[in-house]
């Protein structure tokens, strides 16, 4: 079990604010790599800084905080926690 409350007082608004910037140049150095068109995978997303700054046709985030991802990742992001079922199981790799 994921302790959820550490992770809701662990940054301020601000803070969170201020990495989300930080991540704007990574992935626009990284978008050369990554299609648009195509589909990216974030394991470990955390805070889903790198998913939802990446430009890309699907997006999945995967992490043991479902919490977090329910609450961080856009709506157009793809949420799993990893689960018992695999990935392939889930449709989200073919």
């Amino acid at each position: 079990m994921i302790e959820t409350a550490i992770y809701r007082q662990r940054f301020s608004e601000d803070e969170l604010t201020a990495q989300r910037g930080f991540w704007k140049p990574i992935c626009d150095y990284l978008q050369d790599w990554i299609p648009v068109d195509g589909a990216t995978l974030h394991l470990g997303a955390g805070y889903c800084h790198f998913i939802n700054t990446i430009e890309s046709a699907r997006k999945i985030a995967v992490d043991l905080n479902e919490e977090n991802l329910h609450r961080y990742a856009d709506p157009t992001v793809e949420c799993s926690d990893g689960g018992q079922q695999p990935l392939c199981d889930r449709g989200f790799v073919h």
